[in-house]
């Protein structure tokens, strides 16, 4: 489906997911992520361009366990992750849109968790690529925990945020953990692009975590 078609079954509100390929597990446990390897961070940058022709083929695991690590992972004992948030909120959540279904990735137990029995990549955005890339990541930041303040990383420890100072925070920009994300596949090998979501598709087709 070419982009323009896209836009307009979004702007109808008919721009809707198409049904699973294949059979999807409840639960993907990804084997440990190299946190040692990959290409040097000055020679990804020099690399790093866009491109909009993406292979169908689907990602090896230990591939995709280093790309959502590098992503959104936990790198240390206290539960902290690859990429930082404000005041330890850890308000953003990743999602894996696959053929066969989309999983929320579960940082703690490095797992994916199927949250949708339907292929979801049509609905991750309105660029025609999306629909048949391997696999689509999508972002979502969930707010109401940018309404405490967690001291020492111990949710126990809690102090309510004022109004002013979750609004300040709560508009870090995702291109913050997309650069990790794209540093990582430029270092594989592997090809990234940004997408813009189509907007109720994606959220409709799911079952997010509250």
């Amino acid at each position: 489906m070419n982009t323009l078609a896209k836009l307009a079954l979004g702007a109808m509100g008919r721009l809707r997911p198409r049904p699973a390929r294949g059979d999807a597990a409840p639960t993907i446990t990804l084997p440990a992520p190299d946190e040692t390897g990959g290409m040097p961070l000055m020679e990804a940058m020099a690399k790093r361009h866009s491109a909009r022709e993406f292979s169908t083929r689907e990602l090896p695991q230990p591939l995709l366990s280093s790309l959502l690590w590098a992503a959104y992972g936990v790198n240390r004992a206290d539960g902290g992750r690859t990429a930082p948030s404000a005041m330890n909120a850890q308000e953003i959540e990743v999602y894996v849109a696959l053929p066969s279904g989309a999983y929320r990735y579960d940082a703690a137990a490095h797992a994916l968790q199927l949250v949708a029995g339907s292929d979801l990549r049509r609905v991750t955005g309105y660029q025609d690529f999306v629909d048949e890339a391997a696999l689509d990541l999508v972002y979502i930041a969930d707010h109401s925990r940018m309404e405490f303040c967690f001291r020492g990383g111990r949710r126990g420890d809690a102090e309510r945020l004022s109004v002013r100072s979750i609004q300040r925070t709560r508009h870090r920009d995702p291109r913050l953990d997309r650069s990790r994300r794209h540093r990582q596949c430029v270092g594989t090998g592997t090809r990234p692009a940004g997408a813009a979501v189509a907007d109720g598709g994606f959220s409709e087709g799911l079952t997010v975590k509250s």
